[in-house]
């Protein structure tokens, strides 16, 4: 991830892993890339999205798996389901995905319900 990728910040976190805002060293341009141990759940999704092409879902470019999760021991709480059992054994998926706008939905609902008609 570190050699391809500028780590610009953390999203967001979940009960499995981080989404991190990542620039391409190499073309200059931001996505979203999720970061997630991996399990059969989690290569579900990856199957699932890489299937999907719609204006409305988040486009997926591609993933890959590590034996290390960026910055996983300094984001994952110590009782949170999402930190592996077993460190030395984990493997940990990495989903390249479109990265939109930042603000929340919540955000865009209530600029969208100032606006005119």
């Amino acid at each position: 991830f570190t050699s391809e990728f500028d780590s610009m910040e953390c999203l967001g976190r979940g009960a499995f892993g981080c989404v991190y805002k990542a620039r391409d060293i190499q073309l200059k341009m931001d996505y979203a890339v999720k970061i997630v141990c991996c399990e059969e759940k989690s290569l579900q999704e990856v199957r699932t999205l890489s299937g999907l092409l719609h204006r409305n879902i988040i486009r997926y470019y591609k993933y890959w798996m590590e034996d290390s999760g960026y910055q996983w021991n300094i984001l994952a709480d110590s009782n949170s389901s999402s930190q592996p059992r077993d460190n030395s054994s984990a493997k940990y998926l990495y989903i390249q995905m479109e990265l939109c706008d930042t603000k929340t939905l919540r955000v865009w609902i209530d600029e969208k319900n100032t606006q005119p008609l």
